[in-house]
């Protein structure tokens, strides 16, 4: 009887060994916590090879990245004069049926930067500017390369402090962001992407559909930032519209698109460069398309 008990516990053992595993992985844990709701290819392709880290001084994946809390870009290579960035802010009242846009959607980093990995795993990396010798030597990068810059910005970004209107969150795992997403917006959400069939260069678009999302209100966006693991740098500010914009080029080309519009810039940097392109103050809404590696969550009441 002993033995048979022995044999018993065993197995239930393993049973909730073996679960605990699965449930430990990122796609386990979206599952358990959001259910049936559809993953986006922004996260998609940032779940492979489970743990892939890059490490050496590898060029990492350029990404266009834009700092509301300064003027420009916050990736080196990219200017205020870049049309990946200026095209894509425009005005609300230009949000209709059959209006014309310039824009430029940056290239997509594919599926070959490096992946989410598990929050158990990324709770062991150091990840702070306070201790960058030791996260350059985690990954094997050396001081003075590329790579080595590139990280420090993504750490120093994640580091913004939060406002009274505007709370930041850097996502330095899969579980993590969903857990900031769930905190603000309940469990009933949707995840969105911008969905691009190809590399695009600097095209007329014509609109052919727009629709508000969610309660028209509450959005959270969730942008990729450069590091040798996946890492999204989230905000959520109030006033923020959320929308997905159906778009034609003239090659033909079809685009769905999602954008916010931000209602109440009252704190962000007077000199940012959607105040230039837009010919308007502090203060005033902006609206911008969501580049296609970034997330825009929305209510899904």
């Amino acid at each position: 009887m002993e033995a048979y008990l022995s044999i018993f516990t065993f197995l239930m053992l393993f049973c909730f060994m073996a679960n605990s595993i699965t449930d430990s992985t990122p796609e386990a844990y979206w599952k358990t916590t959001l259910g049936n709701t559809p993953m986006p290819n922004a996260i998609k392709n940032s779940i492979h090879n489970g743990e892939a880290i890059v490490k050496g001084s590898t060029i990492l994946p350029e990404l266009v990245t834009v700092n509301i809390y300064k003027c420009g870009s916050t990736n080196e290579k990219s200017e205020p004069n870049d049309d990946t960035i200026t095209s894509l802010f425009f005005s609300e009242k230009g949000l209709s049926v059959g209006q014309k846009m310039n824009l430029h959607f940056p290239k997509s980093i594919g599926d070959q930067s490096a992946a989410f990995v598990p929050r158990h795993v990324v709770e062991s990396i150091p990840f702070s500017s306070n201790h960058f010798d030791q996260v350059l030597a985690y990954f094997d990068v050396k001081l003075q390369s590329p790579a080595a810059q590139t990280i420090k910005g993504t750490l120093e970004r994640c580091e913004i402090s939060s406002t009274l209107k505007n709370e930041n969150y850097c996502a330095t795992s899969l579980e993590s962001m969903v857990d900031f997403v769930t905190a603000n917006l309940g469990k009933h959400v949707k995840a969105l992407s911008s969905v691009i069939p190809k590399d695009t260069g600097m095209q007329s678009y014509t609109i052919l559909g727009v629709k508000k999302l969610g309660d028209g209100q509450s959005a959270i966006s969730c942008h990729r930032s450069s590091y040798p693991y996946t890492v999204f740098i989230c905000h959520k500010r109030p006033s923020t519209v959320p929308y997905v914009v159906s778009l034609v080029g003239e090659d033909g080309l079809k685009i769905e698109a999602a954008a916010v519009c931000h209602e109440d810039t009252s704190e962000w940097d007077p000199e940012f460069v959607a105040f230039q392109v837009l010919k308007t103050n502090l203060g005033t809404p902006v609206c911008h398309f969501i580049y296609q590696y970034n997330v825009l969550w929305v209510r899904d009441d």
